[in-house]
């Protein structure tokens, strides 16, 4: 599922002409592969991801502020951002010895999580050390910088996600048919002043598998 950014739909048209040869065709048909377009002008179909995004970039902008990294130490940041983005629980996690591990979007993925590769603790507490960072090596620095900011996006990360979990639309917590209905008159969201959007006449409702 995506949105109807020009990229996906000038990438889509390329695909249609991969997915001509026989093979491809038949091997994406055994593993169930589609790619299909929300709505257009309909941001909130894909909601869940757009709102994902947004507190990324809002936990990023914070961690950062007015400081200025390099091209590939911001491109690193979001990279290592995007393995807590996808090893995030999609089950309630279990305190019990033994049980298997909650499911994570990297599990779909990749079939594991993505932060069971080794790891040196002992290296990682060491980088955290105030004093480490006064070392001459700026190799060394550049790591406690990137540790850190790390660290600050995982806390802010989890902080605005689960709250974000518990959040429904107040317009919809009585009756969802009070909401919009066949034949309401409506405004057509556009880029242009409000003044300029189009009345519409709502004929149909195309409702989701949530209602």
């Amino acid at each position: 599922m995506s949105d109807n950014a020009k990229t996906f739909e000038k990438a889509a048209k390329t695909f249609q002409k991969i997915f001509r040869d026989p093979l491809i065709l038949r091997q994406l048909s055994d593993q169930q592969v589609e790619w299909r377009f929300i709505p257009k002008r309909a941001p909130w179909y894909g909601g869940f991801w757009e709102r994902l995004v947004g507190i990324t970039k809002e936990s990023l902008a914070k961690i950062l502020e007015r400081s200025k990294p390099t091209f590939n130490a911001f491109r690193a940041l979001v990279a290592d951002a995007e393995f807590i983005l996808n090893d995030r629980p999609l089950e309630e996690s279990s305190s019990q010895v033994g049980d298997e591990e909650s499911l994570c979007p990297a599990h779909l993925m990749y079939g594991r999580r993505l932060n069971t590769l080794p790891y040196n603790e002992e290296l990682a507490e060491e980088t955290l050390d105030s004093s480490y960072a006064e070392r001459p090596n700026e190799l060394k620095k550049a790591l406690v910088r990137h540790q850190t900011l790390l660290k600050q996006f995982e806390k802010r990360f989890i902080n605005s996600y689960l709250p974000a979990l518990r959040e429904y639309h107040q317009a919809t917590k009585k009756d969802q048919a009070t909401v919009i209905k066949e034949r309401d008159v409506v405004l057509i969201h556009d880029e242009k002043p409000r003044k300029e959007w189009k009345l519409a006449v709502v004929e149909n409702l195309i409702r989701s598998c949530d209602g």
